[in-house]
Formats: C-alpha cells, sequence, structure tokens
C-alpha cells in the first residue's frame, strides 16, 4: 500500500497540511471525547487528532500500520507530549493493548479485509467509538472527480453500507449524523498536480494530459496560481 511509502506519507502530510485539515473535524472529535480520558487514535497517520489531543492532556494510544506515516507523527512529539503518546506500528487486526475510554477512527478502515471484526474489535477495547467514513452523498474532490472520469473504482464506494450491515449483524446500538467540510487546495503548476494524482490514484502515465485538462477544467485560474474548492461529505457514526 502506498501509505508504506516514504513519498505518499510526505505528501499526505503536505496537502492536508495546506489545506488546514482537520479543520472543523477535530472540533466534532475534541466535543465527542470530552469526558474521556484514555484514546486509541485507530489510523493515527501522521496525527492530525493524536497531537492536538495530547496536547489537552489526554491519554492517547495511536496505533497507525504504516511505518512512514508513524515516522512522521514521532517527529510532532516533544518531551511535553512524550507522556501522553504511545506509538504503535500495527494493523488493527493485528493490534493488542489496552483498554480505552474513547476509540475514534477517522477513515481509517476502507482496507481491512473484515468490516464487522473491525467494529466488534471497536466495541471490545472502547467505552465508546467515534467512526468517521464517507458518506453515501458525493463529496466534491479532485480524486473524486478522476476517478469517476476515469471509471476507477474507489475502495470507499458503498462502504457506508457495510458498516451499517455489520452494526446490525452485531446489534450495536449507534447514531448517526452527515457532516461536512471544506477545504481549498492551492496549486502552482498543473502538470505537476497531474502526476500527484495519477501515482496517488494508479493511472498510467500515458493518461496525464487527460488528468491535467480534468483538473484544470474544475479549478478556478487565479493567474499564479490554481485553487480548488472541494467538499467533504462524512457520516459521523457513534456506539
Amino acid at each position: 500500500m502506498k501509505f508504506n511509502k516514504k513519498k505518499f506519507a510526505l505528501e499526505y502530510e503536505r496537502r492536508l497540511s495546506g489545506e488546514g485539515y482537520p479543520g472543523n473535524l477535530l472540533n466534532i472529535i475534541i466535543d465527542e471525547v470530552k469526558d474521556a480520558e484514555t484514546i486509541i487514535d485507530l489510523g493515527a497517520g501522521t496525527g492530525f487528532y493524536s497531537i492536538p489531543l495530547a496536547k489537552k492532556g489526554y491519554s492517547i494510544i495511536a496505533v497507525e500500520p504504516s511505518y512512514e506515516m508513524l515516522k512522521i507523527l514521532k517527529g510532532k512529539i516533544d518531551d511535553k507530549l512524550s507522556p501522553f503518546i504511545s506509538l504503535h506500528n500495527v494493523d488493527w487486526e493485528s493490534w493488542q493493548g489496552d483498554w480505552a475510554d474513547i476509540l475514534i477512527s477517522v477513515h481509517s478502515i476502507y482496507g481491512i479485509s473484515s468490516t464487522k471484526e473491525a467494529i466488534k474489535k471497536m466495541q471490545n477495547y472502547s467505552g465508546k467509538t467515534i467512526l468517521i467514513i464517507k458518506a453515501n452523498s458525493e463529496s466534491r474532490t479532485l480524486s473524486a472527480l478522476i476517478k469517476n472520469r476515469l471509471n476507477i473504482n474507489r475502495c470507499s464506494s458503498n462502504f457506508t453500507s457495510k458498516v451499517l450491515i455489520a452494526l446490525d449483524d452485531l446489534k450495536i446500538n449507534f447514531s448517526s449524523r452527515e457532516i461536512e467540510q471544506k477545504r481549498e487546495s492551492v496549486f502552482f503548476d498543473l502538470s505537476k498536480e497531474a502526476e500527484y494524482y495519477c501515482y496517488h490514484l494508479d493511472v498510467e502515465r500515458g493518461k496525464i494530459d487527460l488528468v491535467r485538462s480534468i483538473i484544470e477544467e474544475n479549478s478556478e485560474n487565479h493567474g499564479d496560481r490554481y485553487i480548488f474548492k472541494a467538499l467533504y461529505r462524512d457520516l459521523l457514526i457513534t456506539f
């Protein structure tokens, strides 16, 4: 998986930071965890949630299968934060550890082999789970626009249904609500942006001109830069 590659991890950190991620999602998470002391951050990535939550005094168990992602997260931990974060370079299926008050999972279980077993494990290891996945309502992102034009299958397609079926099969009571987030991507070179998406989406380089045109069609030209205004629609599930 690309998440294990240094190039992908560095670009992931740079791009999301540049877009102001996690934005309002962090406020939503903070509101949901206010009564907790210990939090499992499943799919912690480069620390977009682990770091700010640790700064608020929560004890964070960061579970992340990508060594390169975890390496970036580790670089953000200073002596003051170190007592509040423990790092675990392991996938969720293999992880074993302490029970926590709350588990958060933000877009981190799409590639997991069994959605049902993953959710069952979340419930077993936490008093409350906060799960954020893509909603059925269509988001507007460059990745989605390119995939739709090129007929590329998305691993997150129909994932909401899989989660809801798993929760029903496990007889887990849950609540859910749709949330939205707007983010802007600013870039200066259409060709470099097209190269990134070809790499990110495994698009053959022979289609780079088509990818470039899709990006140009959907972005605002401000002379020295381009701006793409993205809309993300997610489903917040708690159980």
